[in-house]
């Protein structure tokens, strides 16, 4: 009979001395999600340019609605593409499937937030002359609800890749 605890990749408690950012972690945050991060933010800021004509048009730069719309939509990508790794951060190998994806409140209340103050920054007048936020349309917000479940599925592979990887060294 299979142990368990294997099956499910349940680890034990991290140690009490050990840091809590390590170099794995620091790793994975800057060089794997940070590169899931701006590739939605590249993306999506190019999503807006074409949307208004580029490449025929020269880029949206300055003054320009368009381009307060992209760079928002760039800020908004990455907005995004952090609740679907916050997702899959809660374990190493496990998925994120086995342990739930919505079991922990906390961080759904962080995510409800997170998207609260997103809107805030998009539609509220006084928040727009602070941080130079425009409006976005409906389908600028159907690409943005892509980026979760796209960033969720990429990490749900590597950890799969692992476990897969770590099954076959044993």
């Amino acid at each position: 009979m299979r142990n368990r605890k294997k099956e499910l990749w349940i680890s034990p408690p991290r140690n009490p001395k050990e840091t809590l950012l390590n170099r794995p972690l620091i790793i994975k945050a800057f060089l794997w999600y940070g590169m899931l991060g701006s590739l939605a933010s590249a993306l999506s800021y190019f999503f807006v340019n074409i949307q208004n004509g580029w490449p025929d048009m020269p880029l949206a730069s300055g003054n320009n609605p368009v381009y307060f719309r992209a760079t928002t939509m760039a800020l908004a990508a990455i907005v995004f593409s952090q609740i679907g790794a916050v997702f899959n951060c809660r374990t190493e190998k496990q998925s994120a499937f086995q342990v739930g994806l919505f079991k922990n409140k906390q961080v759904n209340l962080g995510i409800l937030i997170e998207i609260i103050l997103i809107f805030a920054l998009v539609y509220l007048p006084p928040l727009q002359s602070v941080f130079h936020t425009a409006p976005l349309l409906l389908s600028d917000w159907l690409l943005l609800c892509i980026w979760p479940p796209l960033v969720l599925l990429l990490e749900e592979g590597r950890k799969f890749w692992l476990r897969n990887k770590e099954r076959a060294g044993n």
